[in-house]
């Protein structure tokens, strides 16, 4: 599952506290042109990528909604922003239609945040961020 959830530092440590997620990793996805590798500087100058976490995890023990669950819990979008933006970023039709499902289930976290703010876009191209980004928190 690859999420934009604001600032990737944050929740890609958090998910790992997730029963039967097995990595996360930190990079961008969700450019116009993603054939052109980012950098975090060209994130953050409006290149179109946003900041996501790329989660693996074995779906004999956490579906792939649960992921999605655990990831609109530990997000911290920034609305407005394309860099952060809370986007679900399916790799194909069913992950599509599947996450396009959960965004329709609806909910609203405690501090506003709403399940519909998130986007469903179709990407299979996924950047690793920067080292010094990967486990930022640990460090």
């Amino acid at each position: 599952a690859t999420l934009g959830l604001g600032c990737f530092w944050a929740p890609s440590e958090e998910l790992l506290g997730v029963e039967g997620v097995v990595d996360t990793c930190c990079g961008y996805a969700g450019a116009v042109f993603p054939d052109a590798r980012p950098s975090y500087a060209s994130v953050c100058g409006g290149d179109g990528n946003v900041e996501a976490v790329q989660v693996t995890y074995d779906d004999a023990v956490v579906s792939y909604e649960a992921v999605l669950d655990a990831a609109f819990a530990a997000s911290k979008p920034v609305l407005g922003s394309r860099q952060y933006a809370p986007i679900v970023f399916a790799s194909d039709g069913d992950e599509a239609s599947r996450a396009a499902a959960w965004v329709g289930l609806g909910g609203v976290r405690d501090d506003g945040l709403e399940r519909r703010q998130f986007a469903v876009e179709e990407t299979d191209t996924f950047w690793l961020a920067e080292s010094y980004h990967q486990e930022y928190w640990q460090k």
